[in-house]
């Protein structure tokens, strides 16, 4: 995947995501190509997606569904052809280094 499509994917995702998810705060959206969970068998290539919001998981239930379905058409209209794997995280679990300045 090159810097420019998955930058466009970023921009996808992050617009989908503010648009279905309004009314939730979102830390950071990561995008990033999943080369490991790719399979010969299925001659797919996926996006890892991690979503890191505040507030409580239950605000996300049952919402997360349509999310998915939207991204991915969104995704495919742009011609991304890779399928998005969305984690959503709270920030409060979050234990990853912050990105360097």
């Amino acid at each position: 995947m090159t810097p420019e499509k998955l930058e466009r994917a970023r921009c996808i995702t992050e617009a989908v995501i503010h648009e279905v998810l309004d009314d939730i705060v979102f830390d950071k959206i990561l995008v990033t190509p999943d080369t490991e969970r790719y399979d010969d068998d299925d001659d797919l290539d996926y996006l890892e997606i991690r979503a890191i919001y505040e507030g409580e998981r239950e605000r996300l239930r049952r919402r997360t569904l349509k999310i998915r379905r939207v991204l991915r058409n969104r995704l495919l209209d742009e011609g991304i052809t890779e399928f998005p794997v969305l984690y959503f995280t709270m920030k409060s679990e979050w234990d990853q280094h912050p990105d360097p300045a």
